[in-house]
């Protein structure tokens, strides 16, 4: 549940009595922020279907307002009035991070006479799971309400209600074979890119740029069952891989393997390489407001990376923005192979690597070298100190 809007609906079973300056005060945690965006709605729920009015005319002449029955379980559809809706710390009185919205119905009164039949004030609002920093995986958001009348909190706090984060993890895992190798050899590298965590991953850009020693011949795309949007824009020309994934479920996985010719090489010198991933926790910037899947009325109102947006790779500060990670591969270059053999030694009286004190030995050393540059080459022979040359 990163970075989306979250759909509370509270209630309220209102006393047969007068309630002056009746208020209704969410206390939403640090990590969520009221969406002060006109989809607050409120509705009055008695057996008549009028026992409860305010003594604001605002709200008192909404339509849809009211509704018969005794029970809370119905969907209000009245907007409550901008001016009923306090709470922002911020310039103008705009809601910030954890601030608590207040919702003012002035003088509540509740006509019914019958003791039998509850009423209830009911009212739908919607907050925003912030991108922050204390919003981390598994991390809980803890969120109740409580009624003022006349500035004093009356009667218990609600029962909580938590919100779980949950956020995409994408693993980068990189390979290359054969490992060593040398000019001329074909080599493969195996880019594997998972989402390892406990939502998808969406908007998922896999870059990398391969070292010049290698001429890259193709770069292929496999995807696993679920994952969309899969758009390959790698170019062999320039050695680059630049591949877009949609939608990562959970477990889900793309592949991209990337075959190369080694056309450099210098012995001692691996051929570096890393590749990259960055993605978001939202499809676009968010779901649209009547879109499948979102029907809460709001749409996440801040641009990807901001703190009232969802969660990506690339802006500042990258300590909240952190959905990037990375893979490396070095392909390392053949060394050269040294074969050391006794070819023959000056005195018949011995035989094989059997020899007398003061007996000549003749070896014969032979060096494998790689292609590749072998800069500085040098053949050093360790002989015993016993032995004289």
């Amino acid at each position: 549940m990163l970075f989306r809007s979250v759909h509370y609906p509270l209630v309220v079973q209102v006393p047969q009595s007068s309630s002056p300056n009746f208020q209704i005060v969410d206390q939403l945690p640090a990590g969520m922020s009221y969406l002060n965006d006109g989809t607050t709605k409120i509705g009055f729920v008695s057996a008549s279907g009028s026992a409860l009015t305010s003594s604001d005319a605002a709200i008192n002449g909404l339509a849809g307002l009211n509704f018969t029955g005794v029970s809370p379980a119905v969907t209000p559809t009245a907007l409550l009035p901008a001016a009923d809706i306090g709470g922002g710390t911020g310039g103008g009185g705009a809601f910030l991070d954890g601030d608590h919205p207040v919702f003012s119905f002035s003088t509540l009164t509740n006509n019914d006479n019958n003791d039998a039949n509850p009423e209830f004030v009911v009212l739908d609002f919607n907050a925003l799971v912030d991108n922050v920093a204390s919003n981390t995986t598994g991390h809980p958001d803890v969120n109740n309400f409580f009624d003022r009348i006349n500035g004093a909190r009356v009667g218990p706090f609600s029962n909580n209600i938590t919100v779980t984060i949950v956020q995409p993890a994408i693993t980068t895992v990189k390979t290359v074979a054969p490992n060593p190798a040398q000019i001329g050899d074909a080599v493969t590298y195996t880019i594997t890119y998972t989402n390892a965590g406990n939502s998808d991953a969406f908007e998922s850009h896999f870059t990398d740029t391969l070292n010049g020693s290698l001429t890259v011949t193709s770069i292929s795309v496999a995807q696993s069952a679920g994952v969309t949007g899969v758009t390959n824009s790698s170019n062999v020309a320039t050695n680059t891989v630049d591949v877009v994934a949609g939608d990562i479920p959970i477990g889900g996985n793309v592949t991209v393997t990337v075959g190369a010719t080694v056309n450099a090489a210098t012995v001692g010198q691996p051929i570096p390489n890393t590749a990259n991933a960055v993605w978001t926790s939202l499809p676009g910037t968010g779901t649209p407001n009547g879109s499948p899947g979102n029907s809460t009325g709001s749409t996440t109102p801040g641009a990807s990376g901001a703190g009232n947006g969802e969660r990506n790779g690339t802006t500042a500060p990258l300590a909240v923005n952190n959905y990037a990670s990375n893979g490396s591969a070095n392909l390392n270059i053949i060394n050269p192979a040294p074969v050391k053999s006794l070819v023959t030694t000056s005195e018949g009286s011995t035989a094989g690597n059997n020899v007398a004190i003061g007996e000549i030995a003749r070896y014969h050393l032979a060096v494998q070298i790689p292609h590749a540059t072998s800069p500085n080459y040098q053949v050093i022979d360790q002989l015993d100190r016993k032995s004289v040359v």
